[in-house]
């Protein structure tokens, strides 16, 4: 017999329902059999509130028998009627009861919702929203005054039948309920028993083995980038640029160019421009043959205009990936980008409200668009609406990364996010979690930003990753509760098993694509043993790694449901809510028995301190976004540092090619006087090397050679055009040298000359060492050109071959 008494609250007006569509009724039915089931003398009560004659409805009888259900008037301060539930349970029985209460998401007044968010109970309350967000903060609130209660948002369907996630989420916390009363009544066995055992449940990616070269999948991508008039203006600033200072769009087009250069010859990129709709979009292109080089004409011609709408762009970009040649895409990987400077127009009509589109059971149509492929959205500059774009890379299993300090960090962002994307070696990963011992049942799974699932009233569980990135690890905490055994003390139990499948979608060193499906065998390297101690015995502690991974949780949790719906207050506010976090989590430390660990008070003190500055609200949001994924984000710029930054091999060495993209902001130094011609070393400051006055010849080390006519000296701007292109050439050099003995030509036009930078007889090892270690500067003069080439060098020697290697015609 498994006692539990159950009141249910429906403190909204049922009169708004249909009579043929009574959600209360309907969830009344189902909670009387599942009483029942569970006990012939467990009590069913039941409160709604009428608002025609400002009545409520109430009752406690024992299951499956008849009312009485008498009505009574409302009066003042009736705190949704949460006192009467007590009142309806009676003293001796609040020991075995729970209070499950239902708002319809609107914010109502009157005396039976007056202090609701200040009452105490003393059962642990369940609050449920059965649609939209109106009244979330107060359901929280209400939840967070009980001792055991939760806020869920899984809502009832409109329907004449409730949703499965409803029903098992309610038979979850009824039979929960009843096990842990049945618990407090029955006699110590001779083990002990664990109401939590928190189980660490780590996934690594697949490796491949040493000796197989292989290859990862192609990826299909589409660049949606905001055009509106704002990406014209300064980066801190909502005026136009002056003085040669650089627009939002300008930093825009370098970082699309470095995401064109880094992509392979097989993937494929789709650019669409939006601004109050979508204003241009392209196909897929190749980046091999001429598609690279259209990629890069669509970049360079984006020009700013118009307001600011995100949804179309959005269901564009759907489009695009929905519409491919379904032959050519079992191995292509798709995903998005989006980036944005602004908040959508506020008087549109098709403004989202996307603190709605966030819940799990919104109908907004929207999500379905979301939920088709992985949306990786980027803030850019300080004004974005990093809301939407949490909520937009939330629903759709992406990261959201935000730049508001020097723009040319965007680059970098892009990178750290490419990084992973062209590395995925498994998809549709599914973690199979079984308990084997009797009594043992899976309570809860954090998985952070990842699907889960508990069937068979907590036989089995699992967790569904869509996409795992090379080197990348995730880590789920699995709740269990676990009964005393009859074993013998010192006996080990096996009580959990872990297996699934994942999808291969690597291709081995001749080229041949694999997706294949992986079955993880539920073997015993899998299985999870515990020793079951004897009486008194607490010799287990919990596990480093373990209790790292619960205090992530109870972190990401607390910033997601306290601090991210307060939105732009964090910005206005950011000081009164530096306090509250401080308080807060010093009091759910103290609070968590076990103890927390304190490897993420660095992360609260820094979120604190962003906060206090005014710029913590996007700052938060990219952290949980990061924390929830287990995926590397761009939090403001590259120097802000947390406890785990997730960054795979591959994304550090995309971000470091970023890096090495970049130009210096200070001007070039003087060239040395009377430096005698002297060899340009590692260390030595960089010398002008100036072309032969008749135009032709090699370019000796150390040859003197007249300055370029002052009358032809080009602007600053067109040099900085020239050092971008060559720079460009780096970057494809780099990619193509393994297939190609000349890796190319850059074409520079200085009055009737024409350069050709030819790179020959360079190894991959010399040509990366050249990349990656120590700087330089080499400038060369061809007429009236100053060209300040930025090479990686090792030693003299490897320089001086370079400055050889230019010739002019």
């Amino acid at each position: 017999m498994q006692q539990v008494h159950v009141v249910l609250v429906f403190a909204f007006d049922v009169n708004t329902l249909s009579e043929n569509n009574r959600t209360d009724n309907k969830i009344f039915d189902f909670m009387t059999t599942l009483l029942s089931n569970l006990s012939v003398d467990n009590r069913h009560g039941y409160i709604n509130y009428r608002s025609p004659k400002n009545t409520y409805m109430h009752g406690m009888p024992v299951v499956k028998k008849d009312g009485p259900w008498p009505t009574d008037n409302c009066t003042t301060k009736m705190a949704c009627g949460l006192p009467r539930a007590h009142e309806l349970i009676g003293q001796d029985d609040l020991s075995n009861a729970i209070i499950l209460l239902f708002s319809d998401g609107k914010i109502y007044t009157g005396g039976f919702f007056e202090g609701g968010e200040d009452y105490k109970s003393q059962v642990p309350v369940h609050t449920f929203t059965l649609g939209g967000d109106g009244n979330n903060s107060a359901l929280r609130t209400i939840a967070g005054n009980s001792p055991g209660g939760e806020f869920h948002t899984i809502p009832a369907p409109d329907n004449t039948f409730l949703s499965e996630r409803l029903k098992q989420e309610l038979e979850s916390i009824v039979t929960n309920a009843a096990a842990m009363n049945k618990k407090q009544h029955e006699a110590p066995v001779n083990d002990k028993e664990a109401d939590d055992l928190e189980v660490l449940v780590r996934v690594e990616a697949p490796k491949p083995p040493q000796a197989v070269a292989i290859k990862h999948p192609p990826i299909d991508l589409v660049a949606v980038v905001d055009v509106s008039t704002s990406m014209s203006w300064l980066p801190d600033q909502d005026k136009e640029p002056v003085n040669g200072k650089k627009s939002r769009m300008e930093y825009l087009k370098e970082a699309l160019k470095f995401i064109i250069d880094q992509l392979r010859d097989d993937d494929r990129l789709s650019i669409v421009q939006f601004n109050e709709g979508v204003k241009a979009s392209t196909a897929l292109m190749p980046m091999s043959g001429n598609g690279r080089k259209s990629a890069r004409e669509v970049a360079k011609s984006l020009i700013p205009g118009g307001g600011t709408i995100f949804r179309p762009a959005l269901e564009k970009a759907a489009r695009i990936l929905q519409d491919r040649d379904k032959d050519n895409t079992s191995i292509r990987v798709p995903f998005i980008v989006f980036l944005s400077d602004g908040e959508e127009n506020q008087d549109s009509k098709n403004k989202t409200q996307w603190d709605q589109v966030i819940s799990p059971d919104s109908k907004h149509s929207i999500r379905d668009v979301l939920q088709k492929y992985p949306v990786h959205t980027f803030g850019f500059s300080g004004f974005h609406d990093s809301m939407a774009l949490w909520a937009i890379a939330r629903v759709s299993g992406g990261t959201y990364s935000y730049v508001d300090q020097g723009l040319d960090n965007i680059t970098d962002a892009f990178a750290v996010c490419l990084g992973g994307l062209s590395t995925v070696v498994a998809k549709n990963t599914t973690i199979a979690l079984s308990v084997t011992a009797p009594g043992v049942k899976i309570v809860s799974i954090d998985a952070g930003g990842y699907d889960k699932a508990i069937k068979e009233g907590g036989a089995s569980g699992e967790v569904r990753i869509p996409l795992l990135y090379e080197g990348e690890v995730k880590n789920f905490i699995v709740h269990l509760r676990v009964p005393r055994a009859e074993a013998a003390a010192g006996a080990q139990q096996v009580i959990l098993t872990a297996g699934g499948t994942y999808v291969d979608t690597t291709a081995d060193e001749h080229g041949a694509s694999s997706t294949t499906t992986i079955t993880i065998s539920q073997d015993k390297q899998y299985q999870l043993c515990i020793q079951r101690p004897a009486g008194g015995d607490d010799s287990q502690q919990r596990d480093e790694a373990v209790l790292e991974q619960v205090t992530r949780f109870k972190l990401v949790s607390l910033l997601e449901t306290e601090l991210l719906p307060n939105g732009k207050e964090l910005k206005r506010e950011g000081g009164k809510w530096s306090q509250w976090l401080r308080k807060n989590w010093n009091e759910l430390k103290n609070s968590s028995s076990g103890g927390l660990s304190s490897i993420f008070d660095k992360d609260v003190e820094v979120i604190a301190g962003k906060l206090e500055q005014g710029s913590g609200e996007s700052f938060v949001f990219s952290y949980v976004s990061s924390q929830q994924m287990e995926r590397a984000t761009t939090m403001g710029s590259s120097g802000n540092t947390i406890a785990v930054d997730y960054k795979t091999p591959a994304v550090t060495k995309m971000a470091e090619k970023a890096a090495a993209t970049k130009l210096p902001v200070e001007a070039p130094p003087a060239a040395p006087q009377n430096n005698g011609g002297g060899d340009v070393t590692a260390n030595a400051k960089p010398y002008p090397a100036v072309a032969p006055a008749n135009g032709g010849g090699d370019i000796a080390a150390g040859a003197k050679m007249p300055p370029p006519p002052p009358e032809e000296t080009p602007s600053a701007t067109d040099e900085l055009d020239q050092i971008e292109q060559l720079l460009a050439g780096w970057s494809n050099a780099q990619r193509d040298l393994v297939k190609m003995s000349t890796l190319g030509h850059a074409q520079y036009t200085g009055g009737d000359q024409l350069l050709k930078t030819t790179f020959l007889n360079l190894s991959l090892q010399s040509f990366n060492q050249a990349m990656y270690q120590s700087v330089c500067q080499v400038p060369v003069y061809l007429d009236c050109w100053s060209i300040y080439i930025y090479i990686m060098s090792p030693n003299k020697r490897f320089l001086l071959s370079l400055l050889e290697s230019f010739h002019y015609e």
